[in-house]
């Protein structure tokens, strides 16, 4: 038998047992253990044949049988398969509960081959509501089901589940957690298997994450291996994080030109392909590259281009990063109605949710345009409200801005608040960078 055979053969003596009513322990009898009818049903290759002859006459199953028995058993494990395909594809479209209602007639127990994909997919499906605690949870039961079904063909769940954890801890603002999911999932990934360019979307995610804990040498070391890498790399959506990748990286070193050029590169590729969320975080890159440069009329027409497809971004979050940029890009422009339109979208989406680091930067340039605008007192409530939140939060270099900024409100009218600010500035930044021991 090969292991082909071997598992199928595995499969089909559970499925007759359960049928019976069997437990292992019923099966069992002095000439075969529950764990050794445990490994032929697991498909473990080292158990002599003749234990599984045994068993087979055990369940009243002709050795003369098995092949259409198995035949039989590869049709309705096809079927099954091609069920799982029609559910992975409505989740890849946003169609969850369709997909969480197919997925519940399916009634796939733990044992079957198939567990590990189907809680794999009820794990996209939860995630996809935002139950990032359930979806996770389903994710790590896959990862189990997969490893006790380590002899049979390799899926590549097992690191596609570690991909989808990565995905949830970057979502849950725990780029540490995430980074090391990226790791087991490189150590999990099996370049025979199934799903093979799963290693790019872990690899590109990796490199991202570096770059946000500010190990840009080490994010730049992996982008510039999957560079050489582009013609094997088919999904769309991590080509375009590869280029977004690129332009960062060069931005933060100053290579600005580069940055430019390869975000107009990245830019006709998500075209191309109608990539609307692509071609929105490229607009975005580039009008932050001519920020750099403070070419502010390029900057200005790079922004509003991606703002054009505000209506087609599900990406909150990067809305919300668009209309921050927009609104410093307005403010240091003196372009007073613009800047306060953008400041208002970006609080209606701030203020719905929890109060991020994101919402702070968007009570600062509020701020900012009060305080510009000779409203100080709604400048004074907006700063205040930025530093409650930095404080809740930690935001140490942020609560210096806002702290600086209430100083400079209060300089003129009101010089106990003003001295009172400036002591809690000093505190703050000693805190945060006191001076080394003598």
């Amino acid at each position: 038998m090969n292991s082909i055979q071997i598992n199928e053969i595995g499969e089909l003596i559970r499925k007759r047992r359960r049928e019976q009513g069997l437990r292992l322990e019923d099966l069992a009898d002095e000439n075969i253990s529950p764990a050794t009818i445990s490994n032929i049903e697991r498909g473990v290759p080292y158990v002599h044949q003749e234990k599984v002859r045994y068993v087979l006459s055990k369940l009243r199953l002709n050795p003369e049988d098995l092949p259409k028995l198995l035949l039989g058993e590869q049709q309705s494990m096809e079927r099954l398969k091609f069920r799982l395909d029609s559910i992975e594809t409505l989740l890849e479209f946003g169609q969850k509960e369709k997909a969480c209602e197919k997925l519940k007639e399916l009634e796939i127990p733990d044992s079957h081959p198939f567990a590990s994909r189907a809680r794999f997919l009820l794990g996209k499906s939860h995630a996809l509501t935002g139950s990032l605690k359930r979806s996770d949870r389903m994710f790590s039961h896959a990862i189990r089901l997969e490893r006790q079904h380590e002899h049979r063909p390799r899926s590549n769940l097992e690191a596609c589940s570690y991909y989808e954890l990565c995905r949830s801890a970057i979502r849950q603002k725990l780029p540490k957690k995430a980074l090391e999911y990226t790791n087991l999932g490189l150590k999990a990934f099996d370049p025979t298997g199934e799903r093979q360019q799963i290693k790019y979307f872990l690899k590109t995610d990796r490199a991202e994450i570096l770059l946000l804990l500010n190990r840009f040498g080490e994010s730049l070391n992996i982008v510039d291996d999957l560079w050489q890498e582009r013609p094997q790399i088919q999904p769309i959506r991590v080509l375009i994080q590869l280029y977004l990748l690129r332009v960062r990286l060069l931005r933060k070193t100053g290579m600005l030109q580069q940055a430019a050029d390869f975000a107009r590169e990245g830019l006709e590729i998500a075209r191309i392909n109608q990539d609307h969320l692509g071609t929105f975080e490229l607009w975005s890159a580039l009008g932050d590259v001519y920020q750099s440069e403070q070419n502010w009329d390029e900057a200005e027409a790079c922004l509003e281009s991606a703002l054009q497809l505000d209506q087609l971004i599900e990406d909150r979050e990067g809305l919300h990063r668009l209309y921050n940029r927009l609104g410093t890009l307005y403010l240091r422009q003196k372009k007073w109605k613009s800047a306060e339109e953008m400041i208002h979208r970006a609080l209606r989406l701030g203020e719905g949710g929890p109060g991020t680091p994101l919402l702070v930067e968007t009570l600062i340039l509020a701020g900012d345009l009060h305080r510009q605008t000779g409203e100080t007192e709604k400048a004074i409530q907006r700063f205040k409200r930025a530093l409650e939140l930095s404080e809740k939060q930690q935001l140490r270099k942020k609560e210096i801005k806002i702290l600086f900024r209430l100083a400079q409100c209060h300089e003129k009218k009101d010089h106990r608040s003003f001295l009172r600010y400036m002591e809690s500035m000093y505190r703050v930044q000693k805190e945060t960078d006191p001076e080394p021991d003598s």
